[in-house]
């Protein structure tokens, strides 16, 4: 198979996976502490938010400068639990794409934010989920 297919696939697992655990930890949360969907949606864009910060920071070229280096970057050097369990499934359990091979975890971050706030956002226009005025 491809290696750029394989890449891709990856990083869709990858992508998919945390948008799943971000959704469901924040719905658990968000009816745990305030039994709405607007807290759970409120919870979304803060986590959404974060994530943007931290991907859109680690995407940014290392500085021009040899002695300097990023300060901040969400980048490894081994693959955490997380990525080795989505080198588990089909096709990448037949197929190893080596940790170097990857998209970086920071494109993984920006991309997982956007559909996060995409869900934020769904619920405050799609569904109408808004803090009343009391």
């Amino acid at each position: 198979m491809n290696r750029r297919v394989l890449r891709l696939i990856e990083f869709v697992y990858w992508v998919l996976a945390a948008s799943v655990v971000v959704l469901v930890v924040a719905g658990v949360l968000g009816f745990a502490a305030g039994n709405s969907l607007v807290t759970v949606k409120y919870l979304l864009f803060v986590v959404g938010f974060l994530l943007f910060g931290i991907g859109a920071i680690g995407i940014r070229p290392a500085p021009a400068a040899p002695h300097k280096e990023k300060r901040f970057s969400p980048e490894g050097k081994s693959p955490s639990g997380f990525e080795t369990w989505i080198q588990q499934l089909p096709p990448l359990n037949d197929h190893p794409l080596r940790f170097a091979d990857r998209i970086s975890r920071s494109w993984k971050l920006l991309v997982t934010s956007l559909i996060v706030l995409g869900v934020s956002l769904f619920l405050e226009l799609g569904l109408g989920v808004t803090a009343s005025a009391a």
